[in-house]
């Protein structure tokens, strides 16, 4: 009776820690800022879209690792994207996102769809299966300006006016046509 006593009390000891050390694994996707560039989809009918990536940052403890695709909502436009690792490390397809790195999800969206300085509001992981871990979908939703890839980021900081020329009264000549 006791030995039984001692194996049950051994086996909950065993599952009680690794029910605590489960609870406290995380993955916590972070969006950090959004910009778009037009992409060439296909060379043979050059067919372009706008490549969309949404930065984000890994704010859990373990490390991501994932090649289905991401739920995200631009706006009003619900689409997927994929998940490349952190550019430092050569931004491969599906990870792995360490804790505390910045990584992109890659979007494709058509032409025309986001605007240089346009203001959208964007979520990630909108159908929540990406993320582990108690309270971690409450960062999931910001609000982004929008930069196109090599532009410049202070034409939406400074509104430069528009020089207005007066508009002077046209004179005749004084003589004449032939």
């Amino acid at each position: 009776m006791r030995k039984d006593f001692s194996k049950v009390f051994f086996m909950y000891f065993l599952f009680s820690m690794f029910s605590v050390a489960h609870a406290d694994i995380r993955i916590d996707m972070n969006p950090q800022g959004l910009k778009f560039r037009k992409g060439l989809d296909d060379d043979v009918s050059m067919r372009y879209s706008q490549h969309i990536y949404l930065s984000f940052r890994n704010d859990g403890n373990i490390q991501m690792r994932n090649y289905t695709p991401v739920k995200v909502r631009l706006g009003s436009t619900n689409t997927q994207g994929y998940i490349y690792g952190p550019a430092a490390r050569g931004g491969s397809l599906g990870g792995p996102v360490y804790p505390g790195e910045v990584a992109n999800v890659f979007i494709r969206l058509p032409l025309g769809t986001l605007k240089h300085c346009q203001r959208v509001r964007a979520t990630i992981d909108s159908n929540r299966t990406h993320q582990i871990g108690p309270s971690v979908f409450g960062n999931d939703t910001k609000t982004f300006t929008v930069y196109e890839m090599g532009k410049s980021r202070l034409l939406c900081t400074v509104l430069l006016p528009r020089p207005r020329f007066p508009r002077l009264p046209r004179k005749r000549f004084p003589f004449p046509r032939p």
